[in-house]
């Protein structure tokens, strides 16, 4: 214990320095607000293991010894390479651990505490709720048992885990020439931080905390995350203020009802505004309809605005659809069911009504909104939550469309200059826009670039995708 404490005493020390040094991400808090919180949960943790020393899985080792247990010692192998053995089973029960606190639902309350942490550091390693330590030993113990892994083989793999996870935690980034090699076989901090992306289908990736190879043999690796490295918002909406990092609130957070923990939530995530016009034919894909008829341009068209809606639906944001034609309010509601409300453009061009859109929203109590059109196939959940995520972080995101317009704005508050100035359906939409945030000092995320459909040219080339 005492060896234990001073090696986890000394990396804390080590990476705090490295950080202070060398940091990777400006802090969104400061440390003193939050480490006593985590700290406080560590030392928590701590006390708790220590009265449970006999069940922990040090203890199940040495009974396991005494008793003769185990596979490894029915198979009677040389203490060498039963270690070596021991410690990637150890690794890969410890990781389908982590898996299945993210899969259950009860289990990922306990492990949500983790997660909240907006930012990421060294003492994020051992910020743990107590009662999922004592659940991770109770289990590890019936690992240990049933290998029969010696006391030096659990304390070893310990220690590895405990200094894995200050590195990988630890606000610190290795040399890009290194990062690749590193993080082919193990956890590094840039490997590891796509894992507490408050994107879920981001943060359901990257278990690993040792090794990362199970991962990439799971499949659970996101290649890039969205907007890269330095577009990653941290933590779990729609806890991300600093009042749930304080320590009471953090040891209550598994046992509140959850209509108590996620009030709020919907008035918290950004307003999806969607540019829908009505269905009819001559008016939609005029372009499109050059080539292959007003008839198949409607249906195309209609295809399309379902196909985004279901995406919106699919990332369950708020979303308020603008069309046009007075009239048509419940024809569009019942075409492209779930959105809160179904509005008309007013007159103008479309900066004055996306002006007009996005004012209406803030008025009615939009924490930010998010505009989006038809055009573009590729625009689907996931894109909406890392638009989401961004906004709910205060920062002004665009998507670009590949002809130089966008697919998709971000605002997380009023900004009609944004609007103003534009030569509208032109390839200089989007880089006008950008110029204009950034003489406002609103500099923007700018995302990959994605496709849309606007000429027969560009449905064949996404036709037998799209029809599958």
């Amino acid at each position: 214990m005492d060896l234990r404490f001073s090696l986890w005493l000394g990396g804390l020390v080590l990476f705090a320095l490295w950080e202070t040094l060398a940091p990777d991400r400006t802090r969104g808090l400061s440390r003193i607000s939050r480490w006593p919180s985590n700290l406080g949960l560590t030392a928590l943790s701590s006390v708790l293991l220590f009265a449970l020393a006999p069940l922990s899985s040090a203890g199940a080792a040495l009974w396991a010894e005494h008793q003769g247990y185990g596979l490894l010692r029915l198979a009677n192998l040389d203490a060498n390479l039963a270690m070596a053995l021991a410690i990637p089973v150890l690794d890969v029960a410890l990781w389908a651990q982590h898996v299945a606190t993210h899969k259950v639902p009860w289990l990922w309350r306990l492990h949500r505490v983790h997660h909240l942490d907006t930012d990421l550091d060294v003492t994020t390693a051992s910020r743990f709720h107590p009662v999922e330590i004592l659940l991770s030993q109770v289990w590890m113990s019936l690992v240990v048992l049933a290998l029969g892994a010696s006391p030096e083989t659990v304390l070893l793999h310990a220690t590895l885990v405990a200094a894995f996870a200050q590195f990988n935690h630890a606000n610190v980034h290795l040399p890009a020439a290194l990062e690749p090699f590193v993080a082919s076989m193990f956890a590094t901090p840039t490997f590891h931080r796509v894992h507490h992306s408050v994107i879920p289908s981001e943060a359901n990736t990257h278990y690993g905390n040792v090794l990362s190879i199970w991962d990439r043999l799971a499949g659970f690796v996101t290649p890039r995350p969205r907007g890269g490295q330095d577009a990653l918002v941290l933590g779990v909406e729609p806890w991300r203020e600093p009042r749930w990092q304080r320590l009471d609130r953090l040891l209550a957070h598994p046992f509140l009802r959850e209509t108590s923990l996620g009030k709020g939530a919907a008035m918290k995530a950004p307003w999806v505004l969607l540019f829908a016009k009505a269905p009819i034919r001559g008016t939609v894909k005029t372009r499109l309809a050059a080539s292959c008829g007003s008839e198949q341009a409607l249906e195309i068209y209609k295809s399309l605005a379902a196909r985004q809606m279901a995406a919106i639906r699919q990332s369950a944001l708020p979303c308020v659809i603008w069309t046009t034609g007075t009239g048509n309010e419940k024809d569009i509601a019942s075409w492209l069911p779930g959105s809160r409300s179904v509005r008309i453009q007013p007159e103008g061009d479309l900066g004055e009504r996306m002006t007009h859109a996005c004012d209406h929203a803030f008025a009615s109590g939009a924490p930010g909104v998010i505009l989006v059109g038809t055009d573009c196939p590729d625009l689907d959940a996931s894109r909406l939550e890392t638009l989401a995520s961004q906004v709910a972080a205060g920062r002004f995101v665009l998507q670009p469309a590949n002809d130089g317009g966008y697919v998709a704005f971000g605002l997380p508050e009023p900004c009609r200059a944004a609007f103003q100035g534009i030569f509208w359906s032109t390839e200089t939409v989007c880089d006008t826009t950008i110029r204009i945030l950034h003489s406002l000092d609103k500099s923007p995320t700018v995302l990959e670039s994605l496709s849309d459909i606007d000429t027969w040219e560009d449905w064949q080339r996404h036709e037998d995708r799209l029809l599958d």
